[in-house]
């Protein structure tokens, strides 16, 4: 029986899993594109997230 190659066996594994998760992410970055694709051609503000405005009480910022 020969000796445990560590290195061969990560390397084959990481193989494996970079080329499992190529097959499972390219649909969705292709759906993404399309999505991008849409959203730019819309031509819409971007919204402001309410948790990055300021809290205005009595007229005054508060911090």
């Amino acid at each position: 029986m020969k000796p445990f190659d560590g290195k061969a066996f990560g390397a084959e594994i990481v193989s494996v899993v970079k080329d499992y998760l190529r097959r499972e992410v390219e649909p969705l970055q292709a759906r993404i594109a399309a999505l991008e694709a849409v959203v730019g051609k819309a031509k819409t503000k971007p919204r402001i997230a309410a948790s990055s405005m300021p809290i205005v009480a009595s007229g005054k910022e508060q911090q």
